[in-house]
């Protein structure tokens, strides 16, 4: 992940992403498992396992190295707040992170 993701709160869409290696190219997610999008108002706390919200995620593209992952409540629904984030997955018997990034929700103008 190169990039910080914005939403507004309450949105439903899924989160698609593309995890980059270090020189910033797609990170090739071929035999990638257990792919998860950890987010948590601490910056400490954003291994999946102590996160406050996870997605599971799917592999939209795994030579492209995107994934989605779908968003529902209470991920939707979360107070508005800059939030610290990073995706997991497991590759080759490897736990792999991304770096930790900002998932930043925002409050709508109009409410459906």
């Amino acid at each position: 992940m190169a990039a910080n993701i914005e939403r507004k709160q309450g949105d439903t869409y899924p989160v698609v992403a593309t995890i980059q290696d270090a020189d910033g190219n797609a990170f090739d997610l071929t035999g990638a498992t257990a792919i998860t999008l950890g987010i948590d108002a601490d910056s400490a706390n954003t291994s999946p396992d102590d996160a406050t919200y996870t997605s599971t995620g799917t592999i939209v593209s795994a030579t492209d190295g995107t994934v989605s992952f779908p968003v529902a409540s209470p991920l939707a629904d979360a107070a508005v707040a800059n939030y610290y984030a990073e995706i997991q997955f497991t590759q080759g018997g490897y736990v792999r992170s991304t770096k930790t990034f900002r998932y930043n929700l925002v409050g709508q103008i109009v409410t459906s």
